[in-house]
Formats: structure tokens, sequence, C-alpha cells
């Protein structure tokens, strides 16, 4: 894996923001908070076994309860998939899918949804997603339409983190222990070709918020566009700015992101007032100039 010093998480600038940002948590996100919906469907091997470790977990009324609500929540407006996931729900209620043909009926959608349960994903880029102009698209996506911010983090290498591969093939995974109990990081790191311009990386825990530090991560820059305050007293930036003299006796860099134009190429992301250096240059630049260690 290419070593990785600093990630970008492009967010949207609200209470959960502001709040992450003053009590240095971040938040890991089930796959069903996602905006690609592929990655809700794992693939798995057929037949899956019903493994004892799987079937105790079923056994047990608030596990399949849990899944149940998560089926209910995830409503298809097509009358042969709602149909299948009443059915689903009643076996699941009354015991019969422990009955062989039930199973191999219900056992691709309950195996495949209580992985996803399972799983806290925290995502972010690569800061060479600022290399092109791929970035903006990012701000544009992620960063509520250039109104959010770019949080960079310095990652210092103390817990896993996976690169997400990206193609058109699946694998298809047969593990299902390991999948019902959040172990298997592969099948949660891969994406379509499609979106390989953002550059992903991903950390694992469970799901909900978490302090930054245990999972290896120190905030260390907060970027904005001209789009993020545009009123003259300018209360966002002030507030951003407050937090970092209450919270983080004012190390946080924050800075405007703008737009610079290359001969015959696209525009590209800069830091304003230091716009002949690539950004993600920039950034190790600043925190090896910077640091007090």
């Amino acid at each position: 894996m290419d070593k990785v010093s600093h990630l970008v998480k492009f967010v949207k600038y609200d209470h959960k923001t502001i709040e992450s940002v003053i009590n240095k948590t971040i938040r890991f996100s089930t796959v069903y908070e996602f905006n690609d919906f592929n990655e809700r469907h794992i693939h798995l091997k057929q037949p899956i076994e019903c493994t004892e470790k799987l079937k105790s977990h079923l056994e047990n009324p608030n596990n399949r309860e849990a899944l149940i609500k998560r089926l209910d929540e995830d409503k298809m407006p097509f009358e042969t998939i709602i149909r299948h996931r009443e059915n689903m729900t009643n076996a699941l209620r009354n015991g019969t899918w422990k009955n062989e043909d039930e199973w191999k009926r219900y056992s691709n959608l309950v195996v495949s949804n209580l992985a996803c349960l399972k799983m806290g994903i925290f995502c972010a880029s690569s800061i060479k997603v600022f290399d092109t102009n791929n970035s903006k698209l990012m701000v544009a996506h992620y960063a509520d339409n250039l109104k959010g911010l770019a949080m960079i983090y310095k990652y210092n290498g103390d817990c896993l983190l996976k690169k997400v591969k990206y193609g058109n093939d699946r694998k298809a995974h047969d593990q299902v222990d390991d999948l019902i109990e959040g172990k298997n990081l592969d099948a949660f790191s891969r994406k379509f070709k499609a979106w390989k311009y953002e550059k992903e990386y991903r950390i694992f825990s469970n799901p909900g918020l978490s302090n930054i530090e245990k999972h290896g991560l120190e905030l260390k820059e907060i970027f904005y566009t001209d789009d993020f305050d545009k009123e003259e007293s300018m209360p966002k930036l002030t507030q951003i700015i407050k937090i970092n003299d209450n919270s983080y006796e004012g190390k946080l860099f924050i800075a405007r992101l703008i737009t610079v134009f290359e001969d015959k190429g696209p525009g590209v992301a800069a830091i304003e007032n230091f716009r002949l250096m690539p950004v993600s240059d920039f950034i190790k630049f600043w925190d090896k100039n910077n640091n007090p260690n």
C-alpha cells in the first residue's frame, strides 16, 4: 500500500460537523447511509451455510428485530421485493428460518444485511485528490455543493487503513462468521470503477461516533471555498476560528481554497496565498514546519 500521511474528509457544515470538530470525533457510518446502493449488497457464494455462530446470533430476538427494522426501513417500490421481505420477516419472527428450504430462500439477504449492520466505516480521500480538478467534484458532491468544508487529518499509522479497490468485478465471499462479526473488511473495500476519482481510503470500527486519536488521526487543517460563507460578517468562518482558539489553541490552519488555471489545463484547487504550491504538497510542508515535535 502507498504510504499515506494525510486524509481529507469533505463534509457539510452543520451542527454535527461543529460538534465533531469541538469534540474531536469522527463518525463511522453503515453502508445504508452511503450514496452507492451497490454497497448494500454483498456478493455471497452459494449455498450459504448457517454456521453455529450465525444460528446463535439469529436465536437472539434482539438481533432478529434489529435486522427486521433495517429491512422495513429499506422499502422498495416493487411488489415482488416487498412480498419477499415480508415473507422473510415472518420467517424470522416465527422461527421457520431454521427450516432448510426457508433458509435457502432468505439466507443471502439475511447474511448481507447482518454484515452491513455490524460494520461502521469512516470514508476519506487521499490528499492526492487535490492534484486534479476532481477535488472540486468532491467538494460539490460531499460538501453541500461547495458550501461545506474540507477537513484534513494527519494519519499516524496506528490503526488499519484500507485502500479502496476499484473494478467492475465482484468478489464472492463465503466466510459467514467473519461477515457477521465485522471482521471481513475486504467485503467493504471495493467499489465500481466509476468512483475511482475519489481516491478513497477507509477505517473500520463499530457504527457511531469515536474519538479521532483512537484511530490514529489528528485534525490539522480546515479548508473552505468562496461559497462557504457569503454573509458580510462571515458568522460561519468566525465560529470555526473561535473553535480553533478554544479547542485547539489556534493550532489548526484555516484557509480558503481557490482555483488556479494552468496553461491548456483544467483549473485545479490551490490555497489562498500559496497558489504556486499544490495543495497536497502544501499540507505536508505546513505540518513538517509547524510540528512542535
